[in-house]
């Protein structure tokens, strides 16, 4: 038998629930029009770690500043569209192909949690790691730092 159906073994029938986790899958670029989308309306991902709430903000927050550079006179309507769903697609599916990672390694057995979750705890004890690990990846901030010292 299979380790992750072990704790299923000790646990009444009448309280599991199976559901099948799903995720949208990479897409090509469309053409650009005043109507976009961001979070799970483009890239729907598993739950495993919270990463599409954090994704969701991330284009939340991209479009906005594209959006004011519109306001700006930075960059016209379509063209900022554009520019916004570029990155997204890009940063968006990673996130999505982290998350079934995650998620297969959440039900490989508990070796692999207890690795994951202590790497992660690493990661929040070592600063420098954690921004090594989850600044690109996660959030504009370091990008955004680095275009305004150059």
């Amino acid at each position: 038998m299979n380790s992750y159906l072990l704790p299923l073994q000790a646990t009444s029938a009448d309280t599991i629930q199976a559901f099948e986790f799903k995720t949208s899958v990479p897409i090509t670029p469309w053409e650009s029009s005043n109507v976009t989308l961001l979070g799970d309306a483009i890239h729907s991902m598993t739950p495993a770690g919270g990463i599409g709430a954090n994704i969701a903000l991330r284009d939340a927050s991209l479009l906005c500043r594209m959006l004011i550079d519109v306001k700006q006179g930075k960059q016209s309507l379509i063209p900022a569209i554009h520019n916004y769903e570029a990155q997204m697609l890009e940063y968006g599916f990673a996130a999505v192909k982290d998350s079934m990672r995650n998620t297969k390694q959440a039900l490989a057995g508990r070796i692999a949690r207890i690795t994951g979750k202590g790497f992660l705890r690493l990661c929040g004890a070592v600063p420098p790691l954690r921004r090594a690990v989850f600044s690109d990846r996660w959030s504009d901030h370091a990008q955004q730092q680095a275009g305004q010292r150059n």
